[in-house]
């Protein structure tokens, strides 16, 4: 009984062990947000959906922005061939670029073992001032 639990307990570790692409739980529900929006929207993001998330307009086209962790199998010009904008692969992490088109397309991204959603940049130029202490007056 033992040997077949292990047998089994072997079997399914070697099923999952292929493309295991993970994508965290708060991602997911922003996509979700987003393909909503789209669908309302005729493919287009709106303002709103537009400040919340790194959604960039490059040529008459919007991304998605994501940051991803590789793995062995990853190869740049096969996520380019789908019209994924990638970035420099720095230490097994890479920006990718989806289009709004191809969100579908994610769950299909090989040679990417975690996919997480861009955080959107903020300026804090509301604080330069004071931290440069540009405001005081130097003698």
């Amino acid at each position: 009984m033992r040997i077949f639990l292990i047998s089994i307990a072997l079997i399914f570790s070697f099923l999952s062990s292929g493309q295991n692409l993970h994508i965290p739980a708060n991602t997911k529900g922003d996509l979700l947000l987003i393909e909503k929006d789209l669908k309302q929207n005729n493919g287009i993001p709106s303002g709103l959906i537009q400040d919340r998330f790194a959604i960039v307009q490059l040529n008459d086209n919007f991304y998605v922005s994501f940051i991803a962790k590789t793995s062995s199998g990853f190869n740049k010009s096969n996520l380019e061939g789908m019209g994924i904008i990638c970035g420099f692969p720095v230490n097994s992490i890479v920006s990718l670029k989806i289009p709004v088109a191809n969100l579908s397309l994610i769950e299909n991204l090989n040679g990417i073992t975690i996919l997480q959603l861009a955080g959107k940049i903020k300026p804090t130029l509301d604080k330069v001032v004071k931290d440069v202490r540009a405001d005081s007056v130097h003698r």
